[in-house]
C-alpha cells in the first residue's frame, strides 16, 4: 500500500497548466502570489488546481456553469509561468485568498480545490471560516500521509516523502516523463501530452516544496470543526482495482468526522473528473451549488 499511496501523491506531481483564460480580476487593493481569471456574476465560487495546473484547468468547469454563478480561477505561485515565491507556499496562498476575499467583500464563498488546491481550501476553511459558505475537494483527505496501511508509521511515509522531494528539486521530470504519469492521470493521450508540454513552465523548486507541504499537511482534527458543507470527491481509478474497497474505508476515517459532508465516488474517471467523467462531476457540484 505504501507504493499506491506515493504513487498517487507522485502523480500529482505531474500535473500540467494550461493556457490562462482571457478574464481579467478585478482591481486589486493588495498584490498576490497568485493569478487569477474572473467569470461571471452570483455567488463566488474560488477553483484552485492541482500542482502545476494554470486556473484554466477549470476551464471546462466555468464554461458548464454558465455565469450562473462568479467563479474564480486561480494558477498558484510556481505553477504554469506564474513566478514562485520564497517559502512555504500553502500557508500564503491560504492568507493571501482570504485578504483577496475580504477586500472584495465575498461572502458565502464556496471554495473548490482539486488535490493540492484541496489543501489550500481546506486551510482556507479551517482558519477564516467566517469567509467559506462551501467545500468542494477532490482526491485529497486532510492527512494524505496517513492514507497507508495500519502497519506504516506516516514518520515512514514523510521520510520517503523528503527523499521524493529532494529529487524533485534536483532533477525535475522531463516532458516525456511527465506525459507517461499523466497517462495514469488522464484518459485523453492528446490531453496528456498538452499537458506535459505546458508543465514544463513549472518551477521545479515550487513543484518538489509542494508536493512536501501536501504530504506534511495534517488537519484531521481540525475538519472536526468545520462550519460549512463539504463535497468530497473521490475517484475509482486513482487506485488499483484491488485496492478500492479498503481505500475507500480509510477515506471515511478521515472524512466521517467532518460534520456536514457528502463523500462522492466517480466511478471510471482518473485524478482528472473534470476531463475523464466531466458530466457526473457536473452533476455532483450543481448539485452542491443548489444550481438547477
Amino acid at each position: 500500500m505504501r507504493a499506491t499511496l506515493l504513487a498517487v501523491c507522485c502523480l500529482a506531481l505531474a500535473a500540467l497548466g494550461l493556457a490562462a483564460c482571457a478574464h481579467a480580476p478585478p482591481a486589486a487593493t493588495s498584490p498576490t502570489s497568485f493569478r487569477v481569471e474572473v467569470a461571471g456574476h452570483g455567488r463566488p465560487v474560488v477553483l484552485i488546481p492541482d500542482l502545476a495546473v494554470s486556473g484554466a484547468a477549470w476551464d471546462t468547469t466555468v464554461a458548464h456553469l454558465g455565469g450562473r454563478v462568479q467563479t474564480h480561477a486561480l494558477t498558484l505561485p510556481g505553477f504554469a509561468g506564474q513566478p514562485p515565491v520564497e517559502g512555504p507556499i500553502l500557508p500564503r496562498v491560504a492568507r493571501e485568498l482570504a485578504r483577496y476575499l475580504r477586500e472584495r467583500g465575498l461572502q458565502d464563498v464556496v471554495v473548490v480545490g482539486h488535490m493540492f488546491g484541496g489543501a489550500v481550501a481546506y486551510s482556507l476553511a479551517v482558519d477564516a471560516p467566517d469567509l467559506v459558505g462551501g467545500l468542494v475537494v477532490i482526491d485529497l483527505l486532510p492527512c494524505q500521509s496517513a492514507l497507508g496501511e495500519p502497519d506504516e508509521p506516516r514518520a515512514q511515509v514523510l521520510a520517503e516523502a523528503r527523499e521524493t522531494h529532494a529529487v524533485l528539486a534536483s532533477r525535475p521530470p522531463s516532458v516525456e516523463q511527465q506525459e507517461r504519469r499523466l497517462r495514469s492521470m488522464v484518459t485523453d493521450p492528446a490531453l496528456a501530452r498538452q499537458l506535459a508540454e505546458q508543465g514544463s513552465r513549472s518551477s521545479a523548486r515550487a513543484l518538489a516544496d509542494a508536493f512536501l507541504e501536501l504530504m506534511q499537511l495534517d488537519l484531521r482534527d481540525a475538519v472536526r470543526a468545520l462550519r460549512p458543507p463539504a463535497l468530497i470527491v473521490v475517484t475509482d481509478l486513482t487506485y488499483p482495482p484491488e485496492a478500492w474497497e479498503t481505500i475507500l474505508a480509510r477515506w471515511r476515517l478521515q472524512i466521517d468526522p467532518i460534520p456536514r459532508h457528502e463523500l462522492v465516488e466517480v466511478r471510471d474517471a482518473h485524478h482528472y473528473v473534470m476531463f475523464d467523467q466531466p458530466e457526473a462531476w457536473f452533476a455532483a457540484l450543481d448539485r452542491f451549488l443548489g444550481i438547477p
